[in-house]
């Protein structure tokens, strides 16, 4: 499987350069260091994967360290190559947060990541003393300044370039909400991340009245694919959901929240936006 994955990686960089030879669209200069970022990410992702690594062996904080110094650099130099035209738009510097919060957020944050078929979750039964170290926690709250980056860069994207935006870039920023949330309030195998950190640093209430605004406003415009079930136009009711379920949760005491299994708000709607 993992050749296999190697060959594709080998072909997608191959097709790139190619469309990248002959623009037919501008944005096709683009390709070759997306799938470059991606590969980049993504391996790197897998050295600091905790999933892979209480398997096997668990790293120590030197161990980690040494591949985030390692991720970092190929990052650097990998910035430093890029053309000009490909440093500035929009597209490009979410991408670029997007693969530092995937690196940096270990496997310890995305529920929706994919996992390695075991019989037994080692996360489950590690204890906090024994699963984490300084460096461990350092490196999640790299991963967390990346995720509000990334959403402060999507703040300033003007609404009328949405429609343009792809879904990989809706995604990143689903991706990148799912990190804010759940690293200030809790996630259950870190007891030793300290919420009230992560809450002086990400602003999320105001992160999340900035989103409700905006995506409301855009909600207001698009009543007739309201109609037709279009998520983009439901987006203004999803994070007033979320911002409920936050004001709830952030009131309880850190292992509480950590731990909530408490019914959501986002699962109803209003039904004024629904009618």
């Amino acid at each position: 499987m993992k050749s296999n994955s190697v060959e594709f990686q080998s072909y997608m960089i191959e097709c790139a350069s190619s469309l990248g030879q002959e623009l037919e669209h501008p944005t096709g200069a683009l390709l070759l260091p997306l799938v470059q970022l991606q590969n980049m990410a993504d391996v790197n992702y897998r050295n600091l994967s905790t999933v892979d690594n209480t398997i096997r062996n668990h790293m120590n904080g030197l161990d980690i360290e040494m591949k985030v110094q390692s991720f970092q650099a190929e990052f650097k130099r990998w910035k430093d190559s890029l053309p000009i035209v490909c440093q500035q738009p929009n597209g490009m510097n979410l991408a670029c947060e997007v693969a530092s919060m995937h690196v940096y957020e270990m496997d310890l944050v995305n529920i929706c990541a994919p996992k390695k078929r075991q019989t037994t979750n080692p996360c489950k039964h590690l204890t906090s003393s024994s699963f984490t170290s300084q460096i461990r926690l350092e490196v999640l709250f790299l991963g967390l300044k990346s995720a509000g980056q990334l959403a402060q860069n999507f703040l300033s994207i003007p609404i009328s370039e949405y429609g343009s935006l792809s879904y990989i870039q809706w995604s990143s920023i689903i991706y990148a909400i799912t990190i804010i949330y759940r690293l200030t309030v809790g996630i259950p195998q870190l007891r030793d991340w300290d919420i009230r950190v992560a809450r002086r640093t990400i602003d999320f209430e105001c992160v999340l009245d900035a989103f409700c605004s905006r995506f409301n406003s855009v909600s207001l415009c698009g009543r007739d694919l309201l109609e037709n079930g279009d998520l983009f136009s439901m987006m203004g009711s999803i994070f007033e959901n979320i911002k409920q379920t936050y004001d709830r949760v952030k009131q309880l005491p850190q292992n509480d929240s950590a731990d909530d299994n408490s019914p959501v708000h986002a699962t109803s709607f209003p039904p004024s936006t629904l009618e």
